[in-house]
């Protein structure tokens, strides 16, 4: 642990010396830089809950230090701002734009959602360094082999055949056996599924690195896979996969018939395939089922004409170009329980039991799920149990990466073992990217105490991982992220803010039980500012020296998510956008009928425009989509058109307006990859941004559904009278328990945090502290060349 360093002998030189330079900070090497990240701690919030005396200790920082509002990159979303702050640049110089990003792929599909801050690509057996992946490494196994067959050979020839034909056997067959088998053992191809980072500029560890400064992240965002640094060690915070290679793997399993919540209805199977995560207990003697682990890339199964599924062996000597590609069965753990009813559970994973009493979680549990005799994946789960409407129900949580067995393509730290080490000092920690279960909690899967168990399970080993990095004394500058103060805004919002829609007083002043404290769900948010306040005294208490440089950053604010806007319908109702509501015979299609994947109901011959992602607009243009429309010269027209309409449109309910700000992608952005780009020596191939990106005013965004290419659709009547699907509403109330968000709402409103415990102040021209001040800041405390594309210049630190 650092501590106080109190050098009396030259206490009289040191104070000449600091009066002679008042801005002195001691020299690059001895001086410390710790950067905390803290995901979602908005501005408004901590300004007064320290005017209220709550928050002591970021209240020092106030008084002695520095205290701003922190601007978020456009639009305030995480991965965004995140990538603006590692790199010190706008998003059009990093190319992430949003939790969501498009693909423009064929007439049948012109346009596909998937993840906007990595894409899945594969990666090698060699490159993941994995044991025979190279025909070199079988070279001494070889050599054993000619060895013994050489033997062998010379005994021949001196007529002890037997003796020598064994050795020849045993020495060439043997090689070959040890080869063959090796690589059978692989998937085919040699590859494994992983992830590539679409943040195309350089984090400021990596400057670090390059003048030779260690560095020690712990939860970097964006920026799974974790770079290889010569002096320095990571652990990937957002972006890093689980177990399985995605980023929510949780399961839930159940003695109900049916799972009723107040989103959906679900009847659960044997395989868990009515829903994504819901299995049912198999009850025999015992309740029993199975945990589901990634697919075994090595086992190739088929379907035959009958349905069946097996080996080709087990379905018949079918010709296999009749059965199509080839079906990756799971791998999975057993899982079996014996029920204390009202009390607890011995729950049974993959061999290891433990009693795990009712409304708490397990501790993890280490499982194998085995691929084949070479290879397996190694996870850690944890488990939730409670008794609901009289029916036993488990929840698993995403299945984590075990970083005593990586798994294969994962690189999740570096070094490899890094993850490992820190394992060993604090504990088993989660290690998906997206700590705490707030998909679940979304989609009335856990309760509210099962996700506030769960968050200060995280804070537990997040403050015992940077006391560990504060202990190795092993960097120069640290990086460290809590990410609850987000997660808790997300998930409670609903019992925060009384003019919610779901809020409910009763349920909003119940009191539970955690860090340590009673209080009412309504001061959730009061109590998760406060446990950081603890984090901030400690700090400054025990471990901050004169010359080391404290920095606290949030990438965006907070805001109540009341009300959503589904923009698709709004193109609609303003003649933006067509619905193909026919059939191939022209005959009316009712919303019952009309297809619903990703803007499967744009008549894209006839549309302008349309919506996906997270308050984005995309133009239809003409040599871009597969089916645009819109003319090159025809942009800028339509632009207008949309934005002056967009600054018109109000909430039927309320008739107030609800557009802030539109900003057109070419005021807002700047850099190589602002546009769409193809691969080549200078860019790497993207689609760029979104034409308008839309700020909401405060309490509503964009809808659930329009964030993946959706719209609210209606049955209405045509000219000929027949029910035919028309746009729907665009503007209703959020009833998903993420009741808070941040996205696509007026950036002023959600404003994030920069504290220091140096008196800082902006250089000349600046007029607020914004996400692209961090970068150049802790470069210029290390001294270390600052980029010349960075889009500020490093604050003054006094």
């Amino acid at each position: 642990m650092l501590t106080k360093r109190i050098l009396s002998f030259f206490a009289a030189t040191l104070s000449v010396v600091a009066i002679s330079f008042a801005s002195f900070q001691g020299s690059s090497e001895d001086q410390k830089v710790i950067v905390l990240g803290m995901d979602g701690m908005d501005a408004g919030y901590a300004a007064k809950w320290m005017d209220d005396g709550e928050l002591p200790n970021f209240s020092r920082l106030r008084a002695e230090g520095t205290f701003a509002e922190f601007m978020p990159a456009n639009p305030a979303q995480s991965p965004v701002s995140w990538a603006s702050i590692n790199t010190g640049v706008n998003p059009g110089k990093h190319g992430i734009y949003d939790f969501i990003r498009i693909i423009r792929g064929t007439r049948s599909n012109p346009v596909l959602p998937t993840v906007g801050f990595q894409e899945p690509v594969k990666i090698s057996a060699l490159e993941a360094g994995l044991p025979y992946s190279d025909l070199k490494d079988f070279f001494p196994v070889l050599g054993i082999g000619l060895l013994l067959a050489a033997v062998g050979t010379v005994l021949v020839t001196r007529k002890k055949v037997a003796v020598g034909v064994l050795l020849i056997g045993v020495g060439l067959g043997g090689a070959g056996y040890f080869y063959f088998s090796w690589q059978s053992a692989y998937p085919e191809g040699k590859v494994f599924p992983t992830y590539e980072s679409l943040n195309l500029a350089d984090n400021f560890w990596v400057n670090l690195d390059n003048a030779g400064v260690p560095f020690r992240g712990q939860g970097t965002i964006v920026s799974y896979p974790t770079e290889e640094l010569k002096h320095g060690k990571l652990v990937a915070g957002l972006g890093a996969p689980d177990a399985l290679g995605g980023l929510n793997s949780s399961a839930i399993y159940t003695t109900a018939t049916e799972r009723v919540t107040s989103r959906k209805t679900i009847k659960p199977t044997l395989d868990g395939k009515s829903s994504s995560t819901v299995k049912i207990f198999l009850l025999d003697d015992k309740m029993s089922s199975k945990i589901n682990g990634p697919k075994n890339l090595t086992l190739n199964h088929y379907k035959d004409n009958t349905g069946r599924v097996g080996l080709l062996s087990e379905i018949g000597e079918v010709s296999t170009s009749n059965l199509g590609r080839p079906i990756h069965p799971p791998t999975t753990v057993d899982l079996s329980v014996k029920w204390n009813k009202g009390q607890s559970i011995d729950l049974t994973v993959d061999g290891v039991t433990q009693n795990v009493a009712l409304n708490t979680w397990s501790e993890f549990y280490q499982v194998e799920f085995v691929w084949n005799s070479k290879f397996s994946t190694w996870a850690l789960v944890r488990l939730w149990v409670e008794e609901r409407e009289g029916e036993l129900e488990i929840f698993a949580s995403p299945l984590q990466v075990d970083p005593e067995h990586i798994t294969p393509g994962n690189r999740t730290s570096h070094p490899a073992t890094f993850a490992k080490e820190i394992q060993d000092e604090i504990g088993r920690f989660e290690t998906l990217g997206w700590a705490c279960q707030t998909h679940a909690v979304k989609d009335a899967e856990l309760s509210d105490d099962a996700f506030l168990a769960d968050i200060e399970f995280t804070l537990g080993w997040r403050k015992k991982m940077l006391e560990a990095a504060v202990k190795a004394q092993d960097w120069e500058v640290l990086f460290h992220f809590f990410g609850t103060p987000d997660r808790i805004c997300h998930m409670l919002m609903n019992h925060m803010d009384p003019r919610h829609p779901q809020y409910d007083e009763a349920a909003a002043s119940r009191v539970v039980h955690y860090f340590g404290q009673d209080f009412p769900l309504k001061d959730s948010g009061l109590v998760i500012y406060k446990e950081m306040d603890k984090i901030v005294g400690w700090l400054l208490d025990e471990v901050l020296t004169d010359s080391d440089v404290l920095m606290i950053v949030s990438d965006h604010g907070f805001d109540s998510f009341r009300r959503q806007v589904d923009l698709n319908a709004w193109l609609a109702h303003e003649g933006f956008m067509t619905i193909d509501n026919h059939n191939r015979v022209a005959m009316p299609l009712t919303a019952k009928q009309m297809q619903k994947g990703t803007l499967k109901f744009v008549d894209w011959n006839d549309s302008q425009a349309y919506s996906i992602a997270i308050g984005k607009i995309y133009l239809n243009i003409k040599g871009r989509e597969a089916k645009g429309i819109v003319k090159p010269e025809e942009v800028d027209a339509l632009l207008a058109e949309i934005e002056a309409r967009l600054y018109e449109m109000v909430d039927p309910e309320s008739g107030e307006k609800i557009v802030k700000k539109v900003y057109l992608r070419d005021d807002l952005y700047s850099g190589k990859y602002v546009q769409k780009t193809e691969e080549s020596a200078e860019t790497r191939a993207q689609e760029g941004a979104a034409e308008i990106t839309i700020d909401f005013v405060s309490g509503y965004r964009a809808s659930w559904g329009v964030t993946s290419g959706g719209i609210t659709l209606v049955d209405g009547v045509d000219e000929n009278g027949d029910t035919i699907a028309v746009a729907g509403p665009y503007v209703s109330d959020n009833d998903y328990a993420w009741s808070g968000d941040h996205c696509g709402v007026d950036i002023h409103a959600v404003q994030g945090v920069f504290f220091s415990n140096r008196q800082t102040a902006l250089p000349e021209g600046d007029v607020h502290y914004d996400s692209t001040h961090l970068a150049p800041t802790v470069l210029d405390l290390k001294s270390v060349v600052i980029p010349s594309d960075y889009d500020s210049r490093p604050l003054i630190v006094k």
